[in-house]
């Protein structure tokens, strides 16, 4: 009987000795692809932290200044969470002060954590250019490098990109931004560098496939000069004239506010000329599609 006791007790013992030295579900291995510094982590710094009056290189609140590796890991112990003090303030809320970073976004902070804050980057090996949808090959790129400056909270510029339904009215001038578009101003912020995959696929959402095989440059549309006469917006272009298939006024938060029709468009040897809509004085941009690609111009109203 003693023997059992003892056995019993050692057994016991030894469950504890072992739950002791199994570490906490924060520290345990994360078993995922592995993330990459330059491409999923940076961007969510620029973001959310390293912007004016924060962690920019003029401010740097605390000590911190978010824009390079070694900035990032003055708060980060690679592989250990707890002892991470970035980290540790975004998943308990404190930061950023005005918002909250979506959890999605945590997890991929602890994740490369974990992986051991690697300041790695991707390759485009296996990026996936066609079947594009604005849930999932838009929403996490703009989740990472838009989100912090264009959430309901921020709204800068009055953008605001938390749902689909906005990704998809702001399509033009997104791409616009991302691709550095003449008349757009360059996006992400602090010079991030989107990779040529996330390039590619912003301009395929928005453009379509055929702009992938025009042999054009992936960083712009094509641009057109514009001029204003009276009530008419005209527009050089010495392409096919029959080869135009729609001409927009958009604003410059994104919003389709006028589309004409064919009929509607006058048609000259070098030039089209549409009636312009009422608008209020401002930054405007015109869109052309033709068959072969979509051309894009900024003018002022």
């Amino acid at each position: 009987m003693k023997k059992l006791v003892l056995i019993g007790i050692f057994f016991f013992l030894a469950l504890g000795m072992e739950s002791a030295l199994v570490p906490l579900p924060d520290e345990t291995k994360v078993i995922e692809d592995t993330l990459c510094f330059q491409r999923d982590i940076l961007p969510i710094f620029h973001s959310n932290c390293a912007m004016a009056k924060c962690h920019d290189a003029i401010t740097h609140e605390d000590g911190y200044t978010l824009l390079t590796y070694s900035g990032v890991m003055k708060g980060i112990n690679a592989g250990n969470t707890s002892q991470s003090k970035l980290y540790r303030v975004i998943n308990q809320n404190e930061m950023p002060p005005d918002w909250r970073l979506p959890d999605s976004l945590k997890t991929r902070i602890r994740t490369w954590i974990m992986q051991g804050a690697l300041n790695n980057e991707c390759s485009n090996a296996g990026c996936v250019r066609t079947s594009l949808t604005t849930s999932k090959a838009i929403r996490p790129f703009v989740n990472v490098n838009c989100l912090g400056c264009h959430s309901t909270t921020t709204a800068n510029g009055g953008i605001i990109l938390e749902t689909d339904q906005q990704l998809e009215e702001q399509k033009d001038l997104i791409a616009c931004a991302v691709m550095h578009s003449d008349g757009c101003k360059a996006m992400p912020p602090n010079n991030v560098k989107v990779t040529q995959c996330e390039l590619s696929q912003v301009r395929v959402w928005a453009l379509g496939a055929a702009s992938l095989i025009e042999n054009q440059s992936a960083h712009s549309f094509q641009t057109i000069s514009t001029s204003i006469v009276g009530d008419k917006l005209l527009i050089n272009f010495s392409d096919d004239i029959n080869s135009v298939l729609s001409l927009s006024i958009i604003s410059v938060q994104g919003t389709s506010l006028r589309t004409y029709s064919l009929a509607e468009i006058n048609r000259m040897e070098s030039s089209l000329s549409v009636s312009l809509p009422t608008l209020a004085s401002g930054v405007y941009f015109v869109k052309l599609k033709t068959n072969k690609t979509t051309f894009a111009s900024k003018f002022n109203f």
